[in-house]
């Protein structure tokens, strides 16, 4: 209740009925936020305190990115605001609806400082104990208990719990459990929340024993989901499944924890088989089995349950959902669903989330639009070292070794420290680009930047070196390895030997990889072809063997395609597909062109597991390969527009096929060609035309040699023009390499430009914390001088008051030395008198 209520009965005006029926019908809208506010000011309704916290308390909701600082503004310009503790806990609550919790903390310190009559209450400490422990504020968490004690709060159960999570989450369990034992009363969020402090801080042994010791009517829902929560935490999916089913009143986080943890664990059919029972799904648990398949590298599935999930219209997509289904779109390369997820991001402005930026910009660079994915990082609104990495592995993927490197270097002289991921994008882009030099140097540069090369960086060097010829400088540096050599670096060393034709070397390679993953079958293939290309024929046949006795199978390969934003996947040796029969005669009809042209297959390399089908596929894409022009094969009509904008694209053509035109168009090329070969197998009689052509022929010969003598000049000529281009090859090799020394120099200049200016900035960091430490001693010192003059002042005003007192003393010796002479003249006086009297009394 407010000051205002507390004085007087509140009455409310229609006027004010009206705006709070409009507050609390429905979560307004931003727009019809910000007119009711312009209708309050027209009105005069900021008397009104409770619609004012009922106004301020609306805003982040309808607006999460500029509410609270609108709720702020609102509340700074409210007058008697500090008098109401309702609307102070409004708005403290609104800055932790939009995770401002330090602005939260200081808010309280603002009215501790300068409202004297703000007098907190139960919600007030409640907020700032959740504001503290999730920002991990120990200091700001051990004044707010201070507070309650002051305050009077310690025995309410609402504020005692929310002590005990705080402590819970700043690892602080000593002070949690005192306080739970110290309440006089206790909830099932009490209990709840100290078990889920122990699991948070990795004991779960003594969060198990409190869990049994639960009152039953306090061992609700909730304590059953922390504890599995915490199971699955540890990848122990075999107690957290026990637990799971002995939950009485399951609900949709129990469900969403369970298939959470299966995900984690690689059992993503035991998750699905959850998920797909459920008896009610949220927004949560349809984020939860996305994420499961992208993460577990099964994309066909994650895009299938994303369309559903779109088909079904069954929640809106947040920036969780867009960061789980993007990894898998882009292993598909399903650029059509991607962009359909980007305009999404934009329409609801999800990009200013730096976990989005990111995601969207990895999916870009995988399905090959790397000018895009540049485009859009540049644009981000939020970046982090993640975001960086994303590019730069993107742009490694795509063969840009060089603008790589650059955008790494842009990143330190941007003040963003690699980390692992970032040094494993840069040695995968010294890799694609083949830099052998650059990438051991940063691969020693890992130790300047405080990072530990772990075995992927170990194996991206070793595939590099591998790939550059340098095989025994690879084996030298997998024996310097701390780690014993995995199943991936051997394949890629061995992968090297096969490309370098060194069978000896290979064979030793080979025994360790067999030993280590007998079943791959990729170790297998990369011998066989190797001895294939020696003509060991016998070699291959006892791989053949092994491959049996090993349990290795080759995969049979796959690709997709999108087409019109559905994925069409084509598998070797299948012939169930729908498409398979005009994929067929399109393949046909190519190897037909392809004959004419003479394209061949090396049979020495050629797998000898291969179909017919297959080796006309390795054709074509061999033949495709070595002519470098794409060509897009359609079945159905297209719009010039589109057709003019992808062949400029793709820099190739596009091919309009049916099964009926394939056919006529291979039986009548067929026919040429047979009808060819017959005439000139023929020996037509000594005729009138005969002898005509005969004369052509003679004149045409003619023609030949003299086309030959010109040809020969002109093959003269050619000889001398491609010696002047191969002179200008060479020099231009050389202003090349020159320009790459240059470059590699300019890099090295760069990053020490760079490391200057942090020391730079570290050295003024450190000149300025000398000021104003100095600053603070000088202020002290003044300080103490004030202190010294007030003394000083002080000591004067008492020396004169001492020498007042003295100079009153002197007087009153002297005064006291007369007294005493009258006193004695007195007693001699007296003495006399009675001797006198002495005298007459004898006399007499």
């Amino acid at each position: 209740m407010s000051l205002v209520e507390s004085q007087t009965p509140w009455i409310w005006t229609p006027i004010e009925r009206n705006c709070l029926s409009l507050l609390q019908a429905k979560p307004p809208r931003r727009a019809a936020l910000l007119q009711i506010h312009a209708f309050m000011l027209r009105n005069s309704l900021f008397t009104n305190l409770n619609l004012v916290a009922k106004l301020i308390a609306a805003l982040p909701s309808a607006d999460p990115h500029g509410g609270a600082r609108h709720a702020r503004r609102l509340f700074d310009r409210t007058p008697h605001r500090f008098s109401d503790a309702f609307l102070c806990n409004t708005m403290m609550k609104s800055h932790q609806a939009s995770r401002q919790f330090s602005e939260a903390i200081a808010l309280y310190a603002r009215l501790q400082r300068a409202a004297a009559g703000f007098s907190p209450d139960n919600h007030t400490f409640s907020t700032l104990a959740k504001c503290c422990g999730i920002t991990s504020s120990a200091r700001e968490g051990i004044c707010v208990h201070g507070h309650v004690i002051k305050y009077g709060f310690e025995s309410n159960m609402y504020v005692a719990t929310s002590l005990v999570d705080m402590y819970g989450k700043l690892g602080q369990m000593g002070h949690s459990r005192k306080v739970f034992d110290e309440m006089p009363e206790r909830s099932p969020v009490s209990w709840t929340a100290l078990v889920a402090g122990y699991i948070r801080n990795g004991d779960m042994g003594t969060a198990k024993e409190l869990f049994n010791l639960i009152p039953e009517r306090c061992r609700d829902t909730a304590a059953y989901n922390a504890v599995i929560d915490g199971y699955v935490k540890l990848g122990q999916m075999g107690p957290a499944r026990v637990l799971f089913d002995s939950t009485p009143d399951r609900n949709v986080v129990s469900w969403t924890a369970m298939i959470d943890g299966y995900c984690s664990c690689g059992n993503v059919d035991e998750a699905r088989v959850l998920f797909d029972t459920m008896p009610c799904r949220n927004l949560y648990s349809w984020n939860a089995m996305i994420g499961g398949y992208s993460r577990n590298k099964r994309p066909n599935d994650a895009v299938s349950l994303f369309q559903e999930f779109l088909a079904g219209n069954f929640f809106e997509m947040d920036d969780v959902t867009v960061v789980s289904v993007l990894p898998a779109i882009a292993d598909l390369g399903a650029l059509h669903l991607g962009n359909r997820v980007y305009e999404f991001v934009k329409r609801k402005k999800l990009d200013r989330y730096a976990n989005v930026s990111t995601a969207l910009v990895d999916m870009y660079a995988k399905c090959g639009e790397v000018e895009k994915a540049r485009r859009f990082f540049d644009g981000a609104r939020a970046r982090e070292t993640s975001t960086w990495n994303a590019l730069i592995n993107g742009l490694a993927l795509n063969g840009r070794a060089k603008e790589a490197l650059d955008v790494f270097v842009t990143m330190r002289g941007n003040g963003f420290k690699p980390d692992e991921i970032t040094m494993l994008g840069v040695l995968s882009a010294c890799n694609h680009g083949g830099l052998v030099e650059e990438g051991k140097g940063y691969f020693r540069k890992m130790e300047k930047f405080k990072l530990v090369p772990k075995i992927e960086h170990y194996g991206c060097l070793v595939d590099l070196l591998g790939r550059a010829g340098r095989l025994e400088e690879a084996e030298r540096l997998i024996e310097s390895m701390p780690y014993d050599a995995n199943g991936i670096i051997l394949s890629s060393l061995l992968f090297a030997c096969g490309c370098a034709k060194d069978v000896a070397r290979a064979e030793k390679v080979v025994e360790k990889a067999f030993v280590m993953e007998p079943a791959n079958d990729g170790n297998y293939v990369i011998l066989r072809n190797l001895y294939a290309s020696q003509r060991k024929w016998r070699d291959v046949e006892r791989i053949k063997r092994l491959m049996v006795v090993g349990g290795a199978k080759k995969e049979a390969g796959c690709s997709a395609v999108e087409v019109d934003g559905q994925l069409w996947e084509f598998n070797a040796g299948e012939g169930a597909h729908p498409h398979a029969e005009v994929a067929r005669w399109v393949l046909n009809w190519l190897r037909f062109h392809m004959e004419v042209r003479g394209a061949l297959v090396d049979a020495a390399m050629a797998d000898e597991t291969l179909t017919n089908e297959e080796i006309q596929v390795t054709e074509l894409s061999e033949e495709a390969q070595g002519n470098g022009v794409p060509i897009k094969i359609i079945e159905k009509d297209i719009a010039e527009e589109t057709k003019k904008d992808e062949e400029t694209t793709l820099d190739g053509e596009f091919i309009k096929v049916d099964k009926e035109s394939l056919d006529v168009k291979y039986r009548s090329n067929a026919e040429e060609k047979s009808s060819a070969v017959e005439h000139t197998k023929t020996d037509p009689e000594p005729t009138r035309e005969l002898l005509e052509s005969q004369e052509k022929i003679k004149e045409l010969k003619s023609e030949l040699q003299r086309l030959s003598h010109s040809a020969k000049e002109a093959e003269s000529e050619n000889t001398h023009l491609k010696d002047e281009l191969q002179q200008t090859k060479e020099k231009l090799l050389e202003s090349e390499k020159k320009h790459e020394e240059l470059e590699v120099s300019h890099n090295d200049l760069l990053e020490k430009f760079t490391d200057a200016e942090n020391r730079y900035r570290d050295q003024l960091k450190t000149l300025q914390e000398s000021l104003q430490a100095h600053e603070v001693k000088h202020k002290e010192l003044a300080d103490v001088k004030e202190s010294f003059d007030r003394l000083t002042l002080k000591l004067e005003t008492s020396s004169k008051k001492i020498q007042a007192l003295e100079l009153e003393l002197q007087n009153s010796s002297e005064e006291a030395r007369k007294y005493e002479e009258l006193h004695k003249q007195s007693g001699l006086d007296a003495e006399a008198e009675t001797k006198k009297g002495f005298g007459i009394r004898k006399f007499a």
